[in-house]
């Protein structure tokens, strides 16, 4: 299926919360220190099973550091020693 890489990449941005401009340059800096150049692939772009494995692994790593975060403490709110 073209474009599979795209959609991974897109996805990947979507978990780690890519709305925000720093995250979002730091995960193409992670992506591109990691081989993959997000402004590379399109829709159209050709399969690329290597990278596609690469870009799943990733998903399932963030994935699972998500899912284990605790959760934010509103602002304000001091840690209890």
């Amino acid at each position: 299926m073209a474009g599979r890489v795209k959609q991974l990449i897109d996805e990947l941005m979507e978990i780690r919360g890519a709305d925000n401009a720093g995250v979002a340059h730091f995960m193409r800096a992670h992506l591109m220190l990691n081989g993959i150049d997000p402004s590379h692939y399109d829709e159209t772009s050709p399969d690329d099973q290597q990278k596609e494995r690469q870009l799943e692994e990733m998903i399932s790593d963030f994935s699972r550091n998500v899912s284990m975060r605790p959760p934010a403490r509103p602002s304000g709110e001091r840690r209890s020693t």
